[in-house]
């Protein structure tokens, strides 16, 4: 298969098997062409069923848009999310998600992608589509949820104090969560059973 055709055909760069097919379907043998591409590394099988382009196109693919079609359903969260939105400076290795399914992990040719679990009621809610263009998108925890989640999964916080100490601990600058709302935080921290999260609303700065 012309390489250079299969990247003008192939509209974005997370693809699953299916629309893969339809594009070699012409051939005799598409699966034998399918074989091909990933040998010349024209394409990457992520997992059974999901790929991307490969580097020869210089089409980055999105972890996020990734991490949606690896294992549904489910959004970014986490340190994935905290990323995204700027509040924590370092790079994500393994991104996480949240689903109301079982736990899952998946080790992959481009990352780890990690599954937490979440009952449906508290999964459905606080939850953003973020767009990247035509056809793209992805499911994304809101701020205040991703923080959250990141808190119930890895502190035991209590008191202001707390939420304080693990702000500094994430190296979140404070001047950077203006963007939340108190009344979500409030909101969430009674859904959740997390009364000590409410405290996140009391730090100057915060709408």
């Amino acid at each position: 298969m012309n390489l250079i055709e299969l990247g003008r055909e192939i509209s974005t760069p997370e693809f699953d098997y299916n629309f893969l097919l339809s594009i070699v379907g012409r051939y005799k043998a598409p699966r034998d062409a399918i074989t091909r591409l990933l040998r010349q590394q024209a394409v990457i099988r992520v997992k059974k069923g999901i790929y991307v382009l490969g580097p020869i196109y210089e089409r980055p693919f999105s972890p996020h848009v990734l991490a949606n079609l690896i294992y549904g359903p489910s959004y970014v969260s986490g340190h994935a999310a905290l990323a995204y939105y700027g509040l924590i400076p370092e790079r994500v290795e393994t991104l996480s998600s949240t689903t109301p399914n079982r736990r899952k992990e998946f080790r992959t040719p481009i990352g780890t992608f990690i599954y937490n679990y979440l009952p449906m009621h508290l999964y459905r809610t606080s939850v953003t589509l973020q767009g990247l263009g035509t056809n793209r998108a992805f499911l994304l925890a809101s701020r205040e949820k991703a923080i959250l989640e990141t808190m119930l999964q890895e502190a035991d916080i209590a008191t202001m104090g707390d939420v304080r100490d693990w702000l500094d601990a994430m190296r979140i600058d404070i001047r950077d969560l203006k963007e939340l709302r108190k009344s979500e935080i409030r909101r969430l921290a009674k859904l959740f059973d997390f009364p000590a999260f409410a405290h996140l609303s009391h730090i100057k700065d915060i709408r």
